[in-house]
């Protein structure tokens, strides 16, 4: 489930969606809240998510708090990693396969 959803799911698409505000590249395939603070800490001009397909990741410079789509839904709507991604599929409408089972992502 957890591989489907990141394949599927655009983390800067997700995170603009989730944080209410835009992101701007500033390299190749970095980006950059416009506003240039981190959700997590509060702290400016530390915080950026590294677009690499299935790979994606965010990473705050400052309190170290990094993961993917996954995590960061998690952390920021302080539910586990298996309601959030329930929760990334239903709204992006993503079918997840009817035979998962946590356990086999571990």
């Amino acid at each position: 489930m957890f591989a489907t959803l990141k394949e599927k799911l655009d983390l800067v698409e997700v995170a603009e969606d989730l944080l209410k505000v835009e992101f701007k590249q500033i390299g190749d395939s970095t980006w950059a809240p416009e506003d240039e603070t981190c959700p997590h800490c509060g702290h400016k001009d530390c915080y950026r998510i590294k677009k690499d397909g299935a790979d994606s990741f965010y990473k705050c410079f400052s309190c170290d708090k990094t993961g993917d789509v996954i995590t960061m839904i998690a952390e920021l709507t302080e539910v586990s990693n298996v309601e959030a991604a329930k929760s990334l599929a239903k709204k992006y409408k993503i079918q997840i396969p009817r035979d998962y089972s946590p356990v086999q992502e571990a």
